[in-house]
């Protein structure tokens, strides 16, 4: 959630898009999303996908739908427009961000298994 929430700062820092319409004045705009759909749906399909062959393969069929589906959906509501960004871009960035978690979920499981 912290890396997802990151690489969305930047983006926004780096004016490669912005979210024109704040849900809650309080709450920064990409939160619920970054926060909440991102990492549930990380977690299942690591849970359901343990073998890395198949994880893989749904980690990219979901970034997939993420970017062109997601995004593209997002934008036609308004909640977020693209600036200096292409939607092909955000797939394997949807799909590394997953991978580097798995590798320290499964250190960290690892590591306490020889405990």
């Amino acid at each position: 959630m912290f890396f997802i929430l990151g690489l969305d700062a930047a983006g926004i820092a780096g004016q490669y898009w912005i979210y024109p319409i704040k849900l809650l004045p309080v709450i920064p705009h990409e939160v619920a999303i970054d926060c909440g759909l991102l990492p549930v749906l990380h977690m299942l399909i690591y849970q359901y996908f343990r073998q890395w062959k198949t994880f893989l393969l749904a980690e990219v069929i979901a970034a997939a739908i993420l970017a062109f589906g997601g995004e593209i959906f997002a934008e036609m509501i308004g909640v977020y427009l693209i600036l200096k960004w292409q939607h092909i871009w955000s797939v394997p960035i949807y799909t590394a961000k997953a991978i580097v978690a798995r590798l320290i979920i499964d250190s960290l499981l690892y590591n306490k298994s020889r405990q």
